[in-house]
């Protein structure tokens, strides 16, 4: 927290966090106000889709020009677009305005998401990679339990333009703070950048994908992330209100269950950046495989307890994308960063919604026991094939782990 850049970087985007938790918060009484469970679905998927078309082109973009930059446009997007509906909702938005907005924000996390960790490696020394990370990962979590609490207040007083024009505002705050970024361009180029900033776009992404491939580490990292995602962390946020409801809990125990994975998940991201290990890639498994043991207490272990418990470890199994970044800004040379960036985003932007269906099918179904049993055991297995392979092997510097 001594270094200005990391200071400035991580500052801003504590403020837009909490701004996003505002909208979190507010988005479904904002969309059933105005429409139906169809509308909301088209919410969801304006959000969605601009990331998956433009994510692997902004990963692209994001070795090309300057990160700060591109970090500062998509702050700078996203604001415009929240304050431009805040104005033209006059307290009650409509549909389509809220598409308009999911279609904005979503937009700007495109080219947000392939730059940030990148730009953040750029802004510590190699000794301090994992504590900044650690750091970051804890003022996410931190920020996902004050964001709701401040959006239901903001939406209660003042409605949903208020919620939409304070989300805007930490937009433009974080875009302020990354403005006043310094960095040495020196740091951040490597000499071989010059041929790649002078690829076309396509080519750029095909380099990086034959970089993933022949680099034996990344593949079973995508594997095992997708894995997680699409059997457990997806079907899971379907699930534990099911199970509360099911079991006809109070539902103050489900607005407990999501304070005890935000706690547990910034517990984690703290523990794991004071503490990396020297393989990262084998402590990753083993912090991933808190994931399944989630799933299965949380649909097998009835009551209070049972829900708690799962979303504690599954809070656990999210710090663990402290070490996945670690892994990416340490062993990725930094002219593919983005690009290799851009194809883990786009693990999860395409597995976590397709967990979510799959998750209400087989609970319609009545199948969501079996169906999650086995998932859990198939993910248990990838954490073992993990731990054989090279990823659990690879080695960080000594300056990175002291």
């Amino acid at each position: 927290m001594r270094l200005r850049n990391f200071r400035l970087l991580l500052g801003g985007q504590a403020v837009s966090r909490v701004g996003n938790g505002v909208y979190e918060a507010t988005l479904g009484l904002m969309v059933f106000s105005a429409g139906s469970a169809i509308a909301m679905s088209a919410v969801l998927v304006a959000f969605v889709a601009p990331q998956l078309a433009f994510t692997v082109k902004a990963g692209v973009l994001s070795d090309r020009v300057d990160r700060r930059r591109l970090v500062i446009a998509a702050d700078v997007i996203a604001a415009l677009v929240a304050v431009g509906v805040a104005v033209l909702a006059h307290g009650n938005p409509n549909v389509e305005l809220l598409i308009v907005l999911s279609l904005g924000i979503g937009t700007a996390a495109a080219l947000f998401n392939p730059a940030y960790g990148p730009l953040l490696s750029n802004t510590v020394p190699g000794e301090q990679l994992a504590r900044a990370n650690g750091i970051d990962a804890a003022v996410t979590n931190a920020a996902s339990l004050a964001g709701p609490a401040l959006g239901g207040w903001l939406y209660a007083v003042g409605g949903a333009s208020l919620a939409i024009g304070a989300n805007g505002a930490s937009f433009l705050a974080a875009a302020a703070c990354s403005s006043l970024l310094r960095l040495d361009p020196n740091r951040k180029r490597q000499p071989a950048d010059a041929a790649v900033e002078d690829a076309p776009p396509d080519p750029g992404s095909a380099a990086a994908w034959r970089w993933i491939r022949t680099s034996g580490w990344v593949p079973p990292l995508l594997v095992l992330a997708l894995l997680m995602n699409l059997l457990v962390l997806g079907p899971f946020f379907v699930v534990l209100p099911w199970r509360v409801t099911d079991q006809h809990l109070p539902a103050i125990v489900l607005g407990m269950a999501v304070s005890v994975q935000a706690g547990a998940a910034l517990l984690g991201s703290i523990v794991l950046g004071r503490r990396p290990s020297a393989r990262p890639g084998r402590r990753f498994a083993a912090v991933a495989a808190a994931f399944p043991a989630a799933i299965v207490v949380l649909l097998f272990v009835d009551g209070a307890l049972g829900v708690l418990l799962a979303a504690a470890l599954v809070g656990l199994g999210m710090a663990a994308g402290v070490l996945e970044n670690l892994m990416l800004q340490t062993w990725v040379p930094d002219h593919l960063r983005g690009r290799v960036y851009s194809f883990d985003v786009l693990v999860s932007l395409g597995s976590i919604p397709a967990g979510y269906l799959s998750a209400g099918i087989l609970i319609s179904g009545g199948v969501a026991r079996a169906a999650g049993l086995i998932g859990a055991v198939v993910c248990l297995l990838a954490v073992l094939g993990v731990a054989a392979s090279r990823l659990a092997h690879q080695r960080l510097a000594t300056d990175v782990t002291t």
